[in-house]
């Protein structure tokens, strides 16, 4: 435990999942995780792509930091 008692308090509940939860942001949230509209990278044998088909895996969804809101910022982070 931290001597800063502060250092756990955030001021909003996303915030809090955001440092914490990130890998199941949308539990945290209280939401139903959801792909909508959203790009996210897409790897298999043949492709190496950023898609935005609603058919994210979970763990994309549950993980917000895999989904991006334009083709480009996915395909900039799949490449870095």
């Amino acid at each position: 435990m931290t001597a800063n008692s502060m250092a756990c308090l955030f001021s909003s509940r996303a915030d809090c999942c955001s440092e914490h939860y990130e890998w199941n942001y949308a539990d945290c949230m209280g939401t139903s995780p959801s792909s909508s509209n959203l790009y996210y990278p897409y790897w298999d044998d043949n492709e190496n792509v950023c898609k935005n088909d609603n058919n994210a895996p979970l763990f994309m969804i549950q993980n917000p930091i895999w989904l991006h809101s334009d083709l480009e910022s996915c395909c900039e982070s799949c490449s870095s």
